[in-house]
């Protein structure tokens, strides 16, 4: 069996900063102050470092302890991606069916509030089948980036389980862009690199 290098070019968000916007507000508003801050500060500064160094792919590296928040400090990193107009999210989390579960049900408890279900879209995968699901969200986010729409589209999470969910989530998501002949920030966190994810 052979594999397939599949690359993606990835939009630089350029000079800004990340910033602090309503998705990380409200993931965050639950948590006690020290914590709160905490949380607040070092996602910025994971995301800050992904978009800053002058490069199309960045690659940063976080380590943690067991039970030190990893997970939080994810949500919190997926919320800043939102608060900074990333579209896509690719969250290789779990290599059984039992972790990809557990993230989820932390995801949609961080991210599917009252009043912020609306922003996001989570699925466990993406096929090809996925393409025109794809091409419509990415062309709505054009047309609100554009100025053309005033309602923000959701950002979408996907949390696809071992290489081949992996595999066939880069697939959709490369045919999609090349499809649309445009670029799109996506944000890809490997929550298994001890694993050894591919």
């Amino acid at each position: 069996m052979t594999s397939r290098q599949i690359e993606f070019k990835v939009v630089n968000k350029g000079a800004e900063l990340a910033s602090l916007g309503q998705s990380l507000n409200s993931y965050v508003s639950s948590f006690e102050d020290d914590r709160r801050s905490d949380l607040e500060s070092s996602s910025l500064k994971i995301m800050d470092l992904a978009l800053h160094d002058g490069r199309t792919h960045t690659c940063v590296l976080v380590l943690g302890q067991v039970q030190s928040g990893k997970t939080s400090s994810i949500i919190g990193v997926v919320s800043v991606a939102r608060d900074n107009d990333f579209p896509l999210v690719v969250l290789a989390s779990g290599s059984t069916e039992l972790l990809q579960s557990q993230t989820l049900d932390r995801l949609k408890k961080g991210l599917l509030g009252e009043e912020t279900y609306k922003d996001w879209t989570i699925r466990e995968k993406l096929t090809k089948a996925d393409v025109h699901f794809l091409k419509t969200l990415l062309s709505t986010w054009s047309a609100w980036q554009a100025g053309t729409s005033n309602i923000k589209p959701p950002t979408l999470v996907v949390t696809p389980l071992k290489t081949a969910g992996l595999q066939k989530t880069a697939e959709a998501l490369r045919d999609a862009f090349e499809s649309l002949g445009a670029q799109y920030p996506l944000l890809i966190i490997d929550d298994e690199i001890d694993r050894a994810s591919p």
